[in-house]
């Protein structure tokens, strides 16, 4: 097996951020990863008093497909998100670290998802990270697997739809499954792969198009007797990992 593409998803929901290489960290996920949530006004979530919160909190592409209509950006180093259409026509550009900052995007977020539930607010997470499960770790996502349900279904799904932080390839499908419980080497970096990953409604979302077009928690269960793809892993030892990189049993 070795990684095929590395992504974090700055904003929960919303578009994925490729990256060239990832310096993970014991106990953590990649840097930057889910650390700014969309709080709708029935949300549990307290900004004053921040704890790990379940996606139901917030507003995702499991509650309706708006999220995918723009692309967001957010740079760390100068606290700038960008929010822009498909067609690169950008809708935001402001420091999100600052609180006027995120009222602007607030509002503009506001205007794309149209929440039914309430005004919605962009929330700094910081080292939260608001994974759907509490346990900080990343999502890996077999490129195999993801063909093998699309000849099933006879479409070819963007894997994108899986939301993983680490795509694989040179792997056998499902074969990441058999890896749940062992220690992996990932590049430099040492990981726990803690269990598979049950997906939701938001894998119904085409990416590309922002339209729900087939119902894949549906069709794993038909064709494959699961409604899993993918596998959750804690990483346990530091390093640097890049495209390209072998991920080998430890």
């Amino acid at each position: 097996m070795k990684i095929n593409s590395i992504y974090r998803y700055p904003l929960k929901g919303f578009s994925a951020e490729r990256l060239a290489r990832a310096e993970l960290k014991a106990g953590r996920v990649i840097d930057g990863d889910r650390r700014f949530v969309l709080r709708h006004a029935a949300s549990k979530f307290d900004p004053a008093a921040p704890t790990w919160q379940r996606k139901a909190e917030f507003v995702v592409l499991a509650h309706g497909s708006a999220p995918a209509t723009v692309e967001t950006r957010f740079e760390a180093a100068t606290g700038v998100m960008t929010v822009a259409q498909k067609n690169g026509h950008q809708l935001f550009v402001g420091n999100v670290m600052t609180d006027a900052g995120r009222r602007g995007a607030s509002f503009v977020l506001s205007q794309v998802v149209k929440d039914g539930r309430g005004a919605v607010e962009l929330i700094d997470a910081g080292a939260l990270a608001m994974t759907d499960i509490q346990t900080p770790a990343l999502s890996l996502i077999n490129l195999a697997s993801v063909k093998a349900l699309s000849d099933k279904v006879g479409i070819a799904l963007d894997p994108m739809r899986f939301r993983g932080n680490i795509l694989i390839e040179d792997a056998a499908p499902w074969a990441e499954f058999e890896l749940v419980g062992k220690s992996l080497r990932l590049g430099g970096a040492t990981g726990r792969v803690m269990k598979r990953i049950d997906r939701c409604a938001a894998t119904s979302v085409d990416p590309a198009t922002a339209t729900k077009d087939i119902n894949v928690v549906a069709m794993l269960q038909q064709h494959f007797s699961h409604i899993d793809c993918g596998i959750y892993i804690e990483i346990t030892g530091a390093g640097t990992i890049k495209a390209g990189d072998a991920i080998t049993v430890a």
